[in-house]
């Protein structure tokens, strides 16, 4: 059975290449609404997640493409991966702070359960390597749609009322007693 799922693990991560593309091209078209049309919180996201995938590649030690390559980096922890999901954790839970967004904390959320997938795979050798593989590569996916989502919503905002970041919010004057 764990032969049967690291072949279906093989064919959707290296004989898929379009998607790799296509993940590319949707976050540079992400990019360029968010510097053109943006608030703060959606420029600093994508930029956040260019910035560390585009570092990811420099880690890469799977130069060889082939099933046996990909199944060997990952049949254990892929330390690698581990620091790029850790680095995007810092990155957007820190957003999330102090971003007045709500799509940041789901973006954020994903995140964890692509670190969590790492430690336990670190903490258990029971875990399948699909499944690992599936924790750790399918956040990005849901994430890359949680941005798609807030620029929409920014954009369908009006302008003006709703301010960018928390320290921006204005609060309601607390009640005085009277005495």
């Amino acid at each position: 059975m764990a032969d049967f799922f690291g072949e279906i693990f093989n064919i959707l991560r290296w004989t898929s290449q379009w998607r790799v593309s296509l993940q590319e091209t949707w976050t540079i078209i992400l990019l360029v609404t968010a510097l053109l049309w943006g608030g703060g919180p959606e420029k600093i996201a994508i930029s956040v997640w260019l910035i560390v995938v585009e570092f990811s590649r420099y880690l890469s030690i799977n130069t060889e493409k082939t099933p046996e390559a990909t199944l060997a980096l990952w049949s254990g922890v892929n330390w690698n991966s581990f620091l790029v999901d850790g680095l995007l954790l810092i990155g957007f839970v820190g957003l999330a702070l102090i971003a007045n967004r709500r799509y940041v904390f789901w973006i954020a959320g994903l995140q964890v359960i692509a670190v969590m997938g790492h430690v336990v795979r670190a903490s258990t050798d029971d875990l399948m390597i699909f499944v690992y593989g599936l924790m750790v590569m399918g956040p990005g996916w849901l994430q890359i749609f949680a941005m798609t989502a807030g620029q929409i919503a920014h954009l369908r905002r009006p302008r003006g009322v709703y301010s960018d970041w928390i320290w921006q919010v204005r609060r309601p004057v607390a009640a005085q007693s009277v005495s």
